[in-house]
């Protein structure tokens, strides 16, 4: 880091020591000298915009959150901060607009709750606002909300039928009713619609709906381990995988998915752009869950066809999970549509739940139309799947070496009979219920006299496989010894005669390592891994991406391809570690907002597994540790909750969330949480948690009355009524000191209510302060 940065990084942390202790003219004066060193730094631009924000400064606070804008126009922070600065300076227009776009950024998130927070701002101060109206009828009806979502899209009618666009009108009346079939105010609006006469408009809301539309964050955990299912083969294991995971998309937010990876909420766009050109149908994900759903019914009761109709249906709508190809692909086998189901296959053999099946099918169909070449390749690397996954993991390696041996050795030989042997004998030991255990008492068989692990065809190929293995082992011991040069010429040899032997380029880029020449060593790696994953060998690509990133641990992109390959082969807590070791590469860059992002994904995706260890409880509070650093209070206090839902007995996370609320005037939330916190413990035998989280508070929190009189009303349940006394009298002192009088008088007389022993001083207090 240059002395330049250096600095930059140090008048940002001195402004936000200044800003953490509320000395809000310092923390604006370091941030405009951070801003000095770089005029276009976010992060100060931002904060000193919150700076000025809490001085009332709103102009200046408005420039400096407009120029954060133009450099990243989807943060929803400045957003946010300026729709409360137009609120408090009366326009009205503007805050609208700023409100719109701070929930648009937040669904681009998919920080759902945020954006809805957001479009009811947009109401409450716009009631006929179309675009926020439509925008929660469609969430709403995501989320299950479904008399939510019917009110909104009525709603949206009403609005749309006012303002002349009857045909958009009717849209959203239909939508309401797709959403809720039988919801009589929806027939009832559709036969006022249709009468000609007006939808009636949007009332403001009267009633708190915040318990009602609270988002549930689904802990997605994982089944009951229930007794061992036998399955007939690998091929039925692997639909019975892909069935319940269709089956559980059915109960997701959101299933569209794009290329592998989940939408980000586009199709709203386009689906309730009520206030842009041209006309938009209302759309999401309903259609495609319809097609899944019926996907299942029909399997179930044997209508294949009918079955892969569906599934197509749904890949065509956007959800492209590996479990959706791989059942296409196995239906449209047993429909004989061999080539869609090739297309479909290939698709899903990335996967670790789909690959060996995947591979099985593909070979069982190129053995039907008799291209046994094709097919002893794919029958070849369903063996080499099966045996490594009931390997011992210090034996994985070899055996990966000796199955691609075999392969290279495969693809030079010539006539049929070999390839026609090699299928059959596959296709005895694998397609069984009892493959495992059949695998598993060769390989404790599979051993030469050195030790070495063979696989199991060794009858089956020539002697060329044992000469390529024995070059590769020479190659090694050379390199082991130190002479890289002549390890190097060798294995450059041996390329002669086994181009394809990816082990071998492996082993090249290895001795590039040695030598220092990591460059050269990274190019290799990465193109070995480009040859694994366009063969589906992702396990084997992942293995190559380690070593670049054990060289380039700053590499970011790697990385990331690491991350995404992990998601796509269903390594999802290897995943989750990936990000957050990412996460960890970005902090000695001080990019927050980076770390922040990779570790909201880390959440993510850990919230769709089950977690024995904490994982999400640990996510959660570093992400509130980011957003404390980072002076992104109210993202802060949102963490904190989720903690404090998901562990409710976390004192640490209560109090940081009580201290937050007090801090940014959220008075009401600070005292709900405390008595959320305080209730959920019994006062007679629980009285010690109860007394050290209030004095924990009492310690943090200076000055707040109602953490005294919660210790006041602890002390005198438990009787401790001289305890009780000290606590009343610091609060009448405070509330002296603070010129609330009236109050002070009532504390004093229960005091003396209590008989204290100096009773006499308190009632000569009492006098004097009532003359």
């Amino acid at each position: 880091m240059t002395d330049q940065m250096q600095e930059l990084q140090n008048l940002i942390s001195k402004g936000n020591s200044a800003a953490w202790d509320q000395k809000w003219n310092d923390a604006a004066t370091y941030y405009q000298q951070a801003l000095e060193i770089e005029p276009e730094n976010f992060k100060a631009l931002t904060n000193v915009g919150l700076a000025y924000f809490e001085m009332h400064e709103y102009h200046e606070a408005l420039k400096s959150y407009s120029k954060a804008i133009e450099l990243n126009a989807e943060d929803p922070a400045p957003y946010e901060k300026m729709f409360l600065i137009y609120e408090a300076l009366a326009q009205p227009n503007e805050a609208v607009k700023s409100a719109l776009h701070a929930a648009e950024s937040h669904l681009q998130n998919e920080d759902i709750q945020k954006a809805i927070e957001n479009w009811k701002r947009v109401v409450e101060i716009d009631l006929h606002n179309i675009k926020a109206h439509a925008r929660l009828g469609m969430v709403y009806e995501r989320l299950g909300k479904k008399k939510l979502a019917v009110s909104e899209y009525i709603n949206t009618a009403g609005l749309l039928q006012l303002s002349g666009n009857t045909e958009k009108a009717t849209e959203s009346i239909d939508r309401a009713l797709q959403c809720s079939p039988e919801n009589i105010i929806a027939l009832r609006a559709r036969e006022i619609l249709n009468q000609g006469r007006q939808l009636p408009l949007p009332e403001p809301v009267l009633t708190d709906q915040a318990e009602e539309i609270k988002l549930d964050v689904a802990q997605l955990e994982a089944p009951e381990p229930a007794k061992p299912t036998v399955y007939e083969n690998p091929i039925i294991e692997a639909v019975d995988k892909a069935m319940i995971i269709l089956a559980e998309a059915l109960f997701e937010e959101q299933i569209f998915e794009k290329d592998g990876k989940h939408q980000r909420n586009a199709e709203l766009d386009e689906g309730l752009s009520w206030n842009q050109e041209g006309g938009s149908d209302l759309t999401d994900d309903s259609l495609l869950k319809l097609h899944v759903s019926q996907a299942i019914e029909h399997y179930s009761t044997g209508n294949e066809k009918e079955a892969a109709d569906h599934i197509k249906s749904a890949i065509d709508d956007g959800y492209t999970n590996p479990a959706a190809y791989f059942l296409l692909g196995f239906l449209y086998t047993k429909l004989g549509r061999v080539e869609s189901a090739t297309r479909s296959l290939i698709k899903s053999v990335p996967h670790e739940n789909f690959a060996l099946a995947s591979r099985l099918l593909l070979a069982n169909q190129y053995s039907s139309s008799e291209q046994w070449a094709e097919a002893s390749k794919e029958y070849l690397e369903a063996l080499r799947i099966a045996d490594t996954s009931l390997a011992d993991k210090e034996n994985v390696e070899d055996l990966i070496h000796l199955y691609e041996v075999m392969m290279d050795d495969l693809e030079q030989r010539e006539g049929d009979e070999a390839y026609i042997e090699m299928s059959k004998h596959v296709e005895d030991l694998l397609l069984r219920s009892d493959w495992r255990e059949v695998l598993t008492d060769l390989r404790s068989k599979g051993r030469s006299e050195d030790g070495m692990l063979l696989p199991q065809m060794d009858a089956l190929l020539d002697d060329r496989r044992s000469q390529i293995m024995g070059v590769h082992r020479d190659i090694i011991d050379l390199a082991a010894e130190g002479y890289y040069g002549a390890a190097m010429e060798k294995a450059f040899f041996a390329l002669q005669n086994a181009p394809s032997f990816l082990p071998l380029h492996a082993t090249i880029g290895d001795l590039l390592m040695e030598q220092g020449k990591i460059s050269g060593a990274v190019t290799k790696y990465l193109a070995v891994a480009d040859v694994y994953a366009v063969q589906g060998k992702t396990e084997r690509a992942l293995a190559m991406l380690k070593k670049v990133i054990d060289l380039q641990p700053m590499n970011i992109e790697v990385r990331q391809r690491q991350i995404d390959l992990l998601e796509e082969y269903g390594k999802k807590e290897e995943a989750i570690t990936e990000y957050i070791n990412l996460a960890e590469v970005f902090f000695p860059l001080a990019e927050l907002d980076s770390a922040r992002a990779a570790y909201s994904k880390a959440l993510k995706l850990a919230r769709t597994i089950s977690d024995d260890g904490g994982i999400k409880l640990k996510l959660l509070h570093r992400l509130a540790d980011i957003d404390i650093q980072r002076l992104d209070w109210e993202s802060a206090i949102d963490t904190y909750a989720d903690i404090c839902e998901f562990s409710p007995q976390n004192q640490k996370a209560s109090v940081s969330l009580v201290d937050l609320n007090y801090r940014l005037g959220h008075k009401p939330a600070a005292e709900k949480e405390i008595g959320r916190f305080v209730e959920q413990y019994d006062t007679s035998t629980e009285s010690e948690t109860i007394y050290g989280y209030l004095a924990a508070l009492k310690e943090e929190i200076t000055g707040e009355d109602y953490i005294i009189r919660r210790l006041v009303d602890l002390f005198k349940h438990l009787g401790q009524q001289e305890l009780a006394i000290s606590e009343l009298d610091k609060l009448g002192e405070l509330l002296l000191d603070s010129g609330r009088r009236d109050d002070a008088v009532e504390v004093i007389e229960e005091i003396i209510s209590l008989g204290p022993s100096n009773a006499e001083a308190y009632q000569k207090l009492l006098r004097q302060i009532r003359s």
